[in-house]
């Protein structure tokens, strides 16, 4: 613990897929940026080296290779700026090759942490490329505790945040290149809330941004304190750097009056949590730079109109349809995306309205059974929804606004260990794969 701030600098950045020398420079200027304004620690993105998702690029073990000479090539440079330390996506290599996040410090790689759970649903298909990663070390920087991992990893309620959580993390950095669908800023802010309040730490979530082929990368990094309070974001879908000042002190204040830490009885060892210490940074003044001192409440970027409609559009080669008003109701006024399970039942319901008898039945089977809360039967109804041949673009939105609605609810039930839930959110992770 330490009374002093720990200042954090996401870098929020749009690299390049295959374009290792450009990734690396563009790492390169944002680990100086955040040198300059006084930072202890500067974040980069899930694979920022090389760019994500980076796929069959990884089958080349040239690429591999070129991708860790530019990392010792930001390792070298970082002797230009002592004792900051940067944490920087990238592959690692061994007999096999990890989706890795690097800790670099004053000329030295101190450490490296390989994703734990690695996605293979949807647009993702990591466990084809990548091995998973058994440790969860924690990097001890001007005292204060501080875990790091990567996307998926924090969100699993018992993954590896809780492990460095409970061998004395106050700080966890999560790296993430974290594409966007019409709803997911909702519920990646309520999910990592739920994950900072559960564990008792101060959640630092770095996003990346820009696309790659269908993919659309929103930015929208957050920080959290340790009661679960959104205290600072990112702007969304551009280059951003927020810089944070984080009371660590707080962290271990709140502990003090939270009794489930002492009944949980959560065990973790040194072999799958090594504490790693790494040399300490003078303490900055508090300047211009500073966006947030202490935890106080962050400015949040006023959004452009609809922004995420029609991102969302862009992510499903609907935009033109979108932007000639082909999404519009029959009475002309716009159709909202849903804000929950019974919203997107009555928009499921109008969508399927004329639709043929079968179909229609299973679509007013899904639209009651998510108003009922049996998310199971709905997920279900809409898998045989989903096997039509028929179904048009509105229909097609309205099923993934269902989805995205129920998934919220879902997570949260598992959360407080609902066994139900858990079975609907395989089905639904099974739906979202097809």
């Amino acid at each position: 613990m330490n009374i002093l701030p720990l200042r954090v600098a996401l870098a929020q950045v749009n690299v390049t897929v295959g374009d290792l020398e450009g990734n690396a420079r563009k790492i390169l200027t944002s680990m100086q940026q955040a040198y300059a304004t006084g930072a202890h620690i500067v974040c980069l993105p899930e694979l920022a080296l090389t760019g994500y998702p980076p796929e069959d690029l990884l089958l080349k073990p040239e690429f591999v290779a070129d991708n860790l000479r530019q990392l010792h090539h930001l390792v070298s440079e970082s002797n230009h700026m002592p004792e900051l330390t940067a944490v920087v996506g990238f592959v690692d290599r061994d007999h096999d090759i990890y989706n890795a996040a690097a800790i670099i410090n004053s000329g030295k790689l101190l450490g490296v942490y390989h994703k734990h759970y690695l996605p293979n649903y949807g647009v993702f298909d990591e466990n084809r490329y990548f091995q998973a990663g058994r440790q969860a070390p924690i990097f001890s920087i001007n005292d204060v505790h501080v875990g790091v991992n990567i996307c998926e990893d924090v969100w699993y309620p018992t993954g590896p945040m809780t492990m460095q959580a409970h061998a004395g993390a106050e700080v966890i950095l999560n790296i993430n290149g974290s594409p966007y669908y019409a709803g997911k800023e909702t519920f990646r802010q309520e999910m990592l809330a739920t994950r900072a309040a559960d564990n008792g730490v101060i959640v630092a979530y770095l996003n990346m941004v820009g696309g790659q082929d269908e993919l659309v990368f929103d930015g929208g990094s957050m920080v959290f304190n340790e009661q679960g309070t959104l205290i600072a974001r990112a702007k969304e879908f551009e280059e951003d750097m927020l810089i944070v000042d984080l009371d660590t002190a707080s962290v271990f204040r709140s502990r003090l009056h939270d009794p489930r830490r002492r009944q949980e009885r959560f065990q973790v060892t040194s072999d799958e949590v090594p504490i790693i210490p790494l040399p300490a940074r003078d303490y900055p003044s508090r300047t211009e730079h500073s966006q947030v001192v202490l935890g106080a409440p962050q400015r949040i970027e006023p959004k452009m109109e609809y922004l995420q409609e029609i991102y969302a559009a862009l992510v499903l080669g609907t935009a033109v349809v979108l932007l000639q008003g082909c999404s519009k109701s029959g009475d002309g006024s716009r159709q909202a995306a849903p804000r929950n399970p019974n919203e997107a039942a009555s928009q499921l319901g109008q969508a399927f309205v004329r639709a043929a008898p079968e179909i229609k039945h299973n679509a007013d089977l899904a639209s009651e059974a998510m108003r009922k809360g049996d998310y199971e039967k709905a997920v279900v109804a809409l898998q045989v929804i989903r096997s039509s041949t028929n179904i048009t673009l509105e229909q097609g939105l309205a099923i993934h606004n269902s989805v995205v609605a129920m998934e919220g609810k879902l997570i949260r039930a598992m959360d407080a260990g609902d066994e139900n839930a858990k079975r609907a959110y395989q089905l639904l992770k099974e739906l979202k794969r097809n």
